[in-house]
């Protein structure tokens, strides 16, 4: 199985390189060799987050804007004048000849392994808010990002001072997605989102089956106490596994839990949702950000808060829900106390702005840079 993957990355990477090369022959000879296009992809190559978010508002405004994607239904789904395939001649090209460049973590579906070739302003509009995972020293310094997006100084500092990003490319605007995030449901369906981990990624299924992670899912996911719960209030829970997660075979003996695919579409999700299980996600930004509650499910906190390790070890304001087990976890699902509302009280530390202004900040920096270049 690694072996096939292998192979196949490395086809891959033989089409991207004859793709690039093909398209900068192009692009040399091209009379006009700039566009006012801006370019956006994601790592996941899903349309979603915030880059969905700015790319909407962007072409609200009457920007030209492209998205790089090399999932089949994302084409299928999108007007084909603005979709291009990842790792294409037009895609290459595209990006050569954009203005900016949008994208929201390192695994982008920009310009597979030619980022660095590209003239454009490049603009780390982020996948999540950062402030739980502890990430490695030198992350942000290997994006080459003209600008880096961020919610607080909080935040900032994390960039700068922990993961070696430049401090004069890091601008508190906020995230983009956070200016649509809003929650009006009736409903009392609950996410359960839980972060990547690095020793599940080659693992088989037998293998996985035989963690941690799974078992305390697995335990939860069956118990009668959430059974019971989801009945009550008439409510679903939606199990979305990580996008790097692609072999976890969930398989759970309840018509109320669902098990979504990697097409499944997360900002929906998020959207739609009234509580959050997770562990260590940046997803539960998104909660606290609209109030909502978030159960922190750190079954294995004590090996994880030391590798990779945790920004945040305690804040009561921030932290008022964690459990350690699934038994724990089950208790306080029988006990019918799961808050609607988290409780958490702004103080600004975490949010720097809490409006609808933040893709017009963004877009402000961008067009700042650009006039200054």
């Amino acid at each position: 199985m690694i072996v096939q993957f292998i192979k196949r990355i490395s086809l891959l990477k033989i089409r991207y390189i004859i793709s690039f090369f093909v398209a900068y022959i192009v692009y040399f000879f091209q009379s006009k060799k700039k566009s006012d296009c801006w370019v956006f992809g994601t790592g996941t190559g899903l349309f979603e987050n915030n880059i969905e978010a700015l790319f909407k508002y962007c072409e609200s405004l009457g920007y030209s804007c492209l998205f790089i994607t090399n999932k089949k239904k994302v084409v299928q789904s999108f007007d084909s004048s603005k979709v291009l395939k990842r790792g294409s001649i037009e895609a290459y090209l595209a990006c050569l000849n954009a203005k900016v460049l949008l994208f929201d973590n390192d695994y982008s579906d920009l310009a597979p392994g030619f980022m660095f070739v590209m003239q454009a302003l490049k603009v780390n509009v982020n996948h999540g808010q950062e402030g739980f995972k502890r990430l490695p020293k030198d992350y942000y310094s290997k994006i080459k990002a003209d600008i880096t997006c961020s919610v607080s100084q909080f935040e900032k500092n994390i960039k700068v001072n922990e993961c070696g990003a430049p401090v004069d490319t890091v601008f508190i605007t906020g995230l983009a997605r956070y200016d649509n995030l809003t929650f009006e449901s009736s409903s009392n369906d609950i996410l359960m989102f839980l972060t990547w981990r690095d020793e599940l990624q080659y693992l088989s299924d037998d293998e996985i089956e035989l963690t941690s992670y799974y078992k305390n899912c697995v335990e939860f996911l069956e118990s009668s106490e959430l059974a019971s719960y989801l009945e009550k209030k008439d409510a679903t829970l939606y199990f979305k596994p990580h996008y790097r997660m692609k072999n976890i075979n969930l398989k759970v003996n309840n018509s109320r839990v669902v098990i979504c695919n990697q097409d499944v579409n997360l900002t929906e999700l998020i959207k739609n949702t009234k509580v959050l299980i997770t562990d260590y996600s940046s997803v539960a930004w998104d909660y606290i950000y609209t109030n909502r509650n978030v159960i922190f499910f750190q079954f294995d906190y004590d090996k994880y808060s030391i590798n990779p390790g945790l920004y945040i070890l305690e804040d009561n304001n921030l932290l008022k829900n964690r459990v350690r087990t699934a038994l724990e976890l089950r208790i306080l699902f029988n006990s019918d106390e799961v808050s609607c509302t988290s409780g958490y009280i702004d103080d600004g530390k975490y949010f720097a702005f809490i409006d609808k202004n933040n893709c017009n900040r963004i877009v402000d920096k961008i067009n700042a840079l650009n006039l200054n270049d």
